[in-house]
């Protein structure tokens, strides 16, 4: 389903996160981080890059499966196949993890 969408540019197609916490008690908490003002990703797909002046591109490095942390405001949103992804630009990722 997800492996049909491809990224442009510098862009990044990403699926939200809701990382979840456990109290004591076993009570599913969610996370500041689904509410606040970052949020994190998972990287569905990557595009080839930036282009620089002399035709080639600066590549992305990141890869599919990588956990990223973007601004909560940022990214444009769709749905695709019943499930929500967002359009990230690169310059917008302030953090991210390996798989």
């Amino acid at each position: 389903m997800a492996g049909k969408l491809k990224a442009l540019g510098n862009h990044i197609i990403a699926a939200p996160v809701i990382p979840r916490k456990v109290s004591g008690g076993g009570i599913h908490l969610v996370s500041e981080l689904a509410h606040g003002d970052y949020r994190e990703f998972r990287v569905i797909s990557i595009g080839p890059g930036r282009r620089k002046p002399d035709g080639s591109f600066e590549p992305i490095l990141l890869l599919p499966g990588f956990r990223i942390v973007s601004p909560n405001a940022n990214g444009i949103q769709f749905e695709y196949e019943g499930v929500m992804f967002y359009r990230i630009h690169m310059s917008e990722v302030v953090a991210a993890f390996p798989p």
